[in-house]
């Protein structure tokens, strides 16, 4: 009863989180250049529930191999009926009957994460465990048998499948949780704006910004003259070209889809605009803003798609979505609520009433 006291309550701190995203998102739905932020939520680790005296000889009738499906040249999905996958993480070992996997940069399998542009994030994962620990496969190809066999050029390595003893009875939930916030970097709507500092970008990347803090940076193109005649952000932060901070003598200004700045007949700078093959190396700072990894998991490349200019992109936020989204938590909420206020009440009474002496 108490556990299920305070599984309910992981939902209820799932969900406020939710909320809280949510919220955010809606609030931002007129920001320009705003993306959306989504919440990723996974189960505590499942634990085995044994019985008393039961015996401790590991053996698991069910097990008759495993199903396994390669994903990738390094990435593999497998699931068993008999027996169960363990993963090693932060809280503990976690019993799984399905498991994803791929190779971390240190050669370990791990489980991944997914980016919002749908790209696997191993650095995040959580590392497989075989009969020996954490199973090493290095850079070689490796294969998974329908044994659950680790194999690397051709020799077994380890054995992926836990066998379980015979007192256990199977494995019991703790709830869910809240894992990190993701942002959604989908393309926004360009609408014109009309103003010849106003830039929209088609495609991924990112307009290089100097502020007091460092290097940000943001799809916010709504720009604007200092005092200086310097380009910059409405807060007041440099826009960054290729030379450093943009200078402009006026607004008169052409700006091509490559972002080259043309001032009469002379191109005065380039749009510093860049790409990053891997979106979780970005971190919201708020606003439009982000700042880059001290120890990013990918690299900087160049922006391949076109400058727009006279033109905004609006946040990649639906409205109508977010308040369904809000709706639907807000119920899972309530029905949370009335489970914990019922665990309660039984609670009550198992001490007022059952526990009394008459």
């Amino acid at each position: 009863m108490i556990r299920g006291l305070y599984i309910s309550a992981t939902q209820l701190n799932a969900n406020q989180k939710l909320l809280d995203a949510i919220g955010n998102n809606i609030a931002n739905v007129d920001s320009t250049g705003f993306k959306k932020d989504e919440i990723q939520q996974e189960s505590f680790n499942d634990i085995l529930i044994t019985k008393y005296n039961g015996s401790k000889t590991n053996y698991d009738p069910a097990f008759a191999g495993i199903t396994v499906q390669q994903d990738g040249p390094k990435d593999y999905s497998l699931t068993t009926k008999g027996g169960f996958f363990r993963i090693q993480n932060e809280s503990g070992v976690s019993y799984n009957k399905a498991v994803k996997f791929s190779v971390d940069e240190k050669g370990f399998l791990s489980t991944y994460y997914y980016n919002s542009d749908k790209s696997k994030d191993v650095g995040l994962g959580d590392k497989v465990l075989g009969q020996n620990g954490p199973i090493f496969v290095g850079t070689q190809d490796y294969k998974i048998t329908e044994q659950g066999q680790v194999q690397v050029a051709g020799q077994t390595v380890d054995q992926l499948v836990y066998l379980a003893p015979k007192d256990v009875i199977g494995t019991m939930g703790s709830g869910i949780k809240s894992t990190r916030l993701v942002t959604d970097f989908t393309q926004g709507t360009i609408t014109p704006a009309g103003g010849p500092l106003d830039f929209a970008l088609k495609g991924d990347g990112f307009i290089e910004v100097k502020t007091p803090f460092g290097l940000r940076y943001t799809r916010n193109g709504a720009f604007d003259l200092n005092e200086q005649k310097q380009l910059v952000t409405s807060e007041g932060y440099l826009v960054q070209g290729f030379k450093g901070d943009i200078t402009l003598a006026d607004d008169k200004i052409i700006v091509n889809e490559f972002g080259e700045i043309t001032a009469g007949s002379q191109i005065v700078d380039k749009l510093k605009i860049v790409n990053f093959t891997n979106k979780g190396d970005l971190r919201k700072i708020g606003g439009s803003f982000y700042d880059y990894s001290t120890e990013p998991k990918g690299k900087q490349v160049p922006f391949e798609g076109q400058v727009v200019q006279g033109s905004i992109e609006q946040s990649n936020v639906d409205a109508i979505t977010e308040m369904i989204k809000m709706i639907n938590v807000q119920r899972d909420y309530e029905s949370g609520q009335k489970l914990i206020r019922t665990f309660d009440e039984t609670l009550t009474k198992a001490v007022t009433e059952v526990g009394t002496v008459r």
